[in-house]
């Protein structure tokens, strides 16, 4: 296969919404010729660091899938991309490696990708899925099963050299910087209807406003507050450092509404559960994912203040500004419940 064809393969074989970075010289001219979206950011004149952009995208907009086009001697000049992106683990990255042997875009002077084996330094470095094809048949079967949310993936393809050299450049560099900031700025539309057994998201907010009326409810005796956050795992990346599994091993057995789940919060939300600070994380399923976490979202501007509400309270109202956080809500030592959208404050009576 040739460089176009293995291009317009790609093209053919992924998402409408997925985000494309494509390194400098003729992989770039090629896509800006065919296939010109707004969704494409061509890499001019930084040779080697498609990558790099790539990986920051995917780490910053876990609700896109993110593909990375490059040469074969682009990334031998930045090999300690792939060692980065081992590291991190963004699964929304699809890595895709067109190895013609050469600086094509050059003088298609050869390079060392024929005694480095580039493949297999992916494999070390720790991506998840690692293949290597020379056929335009074999590379349309490996971009069909690739599954969502399964990365970092690469691809290395075997491509011939030669090829169109009299292709348009991607002249006008501010004009693609801002098209493509605008396609990552679009926000995605949250469907919770039958997606791998999700509930829809108008009930899945009524149960989290049930539960939050039920613990305020509650006869706690010395009770401290509670802050909950419903969250969107597939947009969402969460951590913890707390070693909270090894404490309460049925920890994903609990979801909202149910009556050990309520319980348990009940339990979190006295002065003496050593688990009573920071929050709780509830999953787009409404499956309880994390407990006494530290939530300290950034200050929105245009979002005023209440200048007789805690801590607790600003950190729920500014967070459930961020992207991937469906609600948030807390109840208030004087067992006082409310829950915010997107920075919209509502009183659960």
């Amino acid at each position: 296969m040739n460089r176009k064809e293995a291009i317009d393969t790609i093209f053919c074989n992924i998402n409408k919404n997925d985000a494309v970075i494509s390194s400098t010289g003729l992989i770039s001219r090629e896509i800006f010729k065919d296939h010109n979206s707004e969704r494409n950011f061509y890499m001019v004149g930084s040779m080697g660091l498609a990558s790099s952009i790539a990986l920051g995208v995917a780490l910053n907009r876990k609700d896109k899938e993110v593909v990375v086009i490059e040469g074969d001697a682009s990334l031998l000049m930045n090999l300690g991309s792939l060692a980065t992106i081992g590291h991190f683990q963004p699964r929304n990255l699809a890595h895709i490696v067109l190895d013609n042997r050469s600086y094509a875009s050059c003088s298609e002077e050869p390079s060392i990708s024929s005694t480095a084996d580039i493949s297999e330094i992916a494999k070390i470095t720790g991506y998840r899925k690692v293949a290597r094809v020379s056929k335009l048949d074999d590379l349309a079967k490996t971009l069909a099963g690739i599954n969502k949310d399964s990365g970092p993936i690469f691809i290395l393809a075997e491509i011939e050299l030669g090829g169109d050299r009299n292709l348009p450049r991607p002249m006008d560099l501010p004009a693609n910087a801002k098209s493509f900031q605008n396609f990552l700025e679009q926000q995605p539309e949250n469907d919770y209807r039958d997606l791998n057994g999700e509930i829809e998201k108008s009930e899945l907010i009524e149960k989290f406003r049930n539960t939050l009326r039920d613990i305020s409810i509650s006869n706690i005796t010395d009770f401290s507050g509670i802050g909950i956050i419903l969250y969107d795992s597939n947009v969402l990346l969460t951590s913890t450092h707390t070693d909270t599994r090894s404490t309460f091993p049925s920890l994903d057995h609990l979801s909202l509404e149910d009556q050990d789940c309520l319980d348990f919060l009940i339990y979190l939300s006295q002065h003496s559960s050593p688990c009573h600070d920071g929050f709780v994380f509830f999953n787009e399923k409404g499956v309880l994912t994390h407990i006494a976490q530290y939530f300290v979202p950034p200050i929105v501007p245009g979002i005023k203040p209440n200048e007789s509400a805690g801590i607790r309270f600003h950190s729920a109202k500014y967070g459930s500004c961020i992207n991937g956080i469906i609600a948030t809500g807390v109840v208030s030592r004087k067992q006082l419940a409310y829950y915010f959208i997107e920075g919209e404050q509502y009183l659960v009576k």
